[in-house]
């Protein structure tokens, strides 16, 4: 079961490191960008599906109980963001210009939305979400992108290990 769900990992973590990528390429900050996360959630379903769809055909002759599809799920997720945390902490070694980019898009967005955000927040909420923009430090930017793909992952995870899961007689 574990081997099974650390192969979709690798799949998995590789395949949220490309969506990185190529975001990036097509000038969309995936730190603020709210369609990276469907997609990550769209990827972690499909390879928590296929790995839970593998064991239970092919290893557990047809049964998938909920605990082991939650148990493969966990390890499909949990291991897929390990992957994308080293790949994050290696990408903002190599390019320096990443931080950078990620405060300018942030107090962009904010700037846009400001009268909204203060109009719901008030002006100091916005003045100190501004500072806190201008503080930001690559940990904690590379905290929160793991965060959430580990959110990710357990929001799905239940869902198709009850779609999954062997029907009771």
């Amino acid at each position: 079961m574990i081997r099974n769900s650390i192969r979709f990992a690798l799949g998995c973590g590789i395949m949220i490191c490309v969506l990185f990528i190529l975001a990036r390429y097509f000038e969309s900050n995936p730190f603020i960008d709210i369609n990276h996360l469907f997609a990550d959630l769209f990827i972690f379903a499909l390879f928590i599906y296929f790995a839970c769809k593998d064991f239970k055909q092919f290893r557990n002759e047809g049964i998938l109980h909920f605990w082991q599809g939650m148990t493969i799920g966990f390890v499909t997720y949990a291991l897929a963001a390990v992957i994308f945390l080293v790949f994050l902490a290696v990408h903002f070694n190599v390019d320096e210009t990443l931080l950078a980019d990620y405060k300018v898009d942030a107090l962009s967005f904010l700037e846009k939305r400001s009268a909204e955000y203060i109009e719901q927040f008030g002006q100091n909420q916005y003045e100190e979400q501004k500072v806190a923009i201008e503080e930001t430090k690559v940990q904690s930017l590379i905290l929160q992108a793991t965060l959430k793909k580990l959110l990710a992952g357990l929001f799905v995870t239940p869902v198709i290990s009850i779609i999954l899961r062997k029907k009771p007689k």
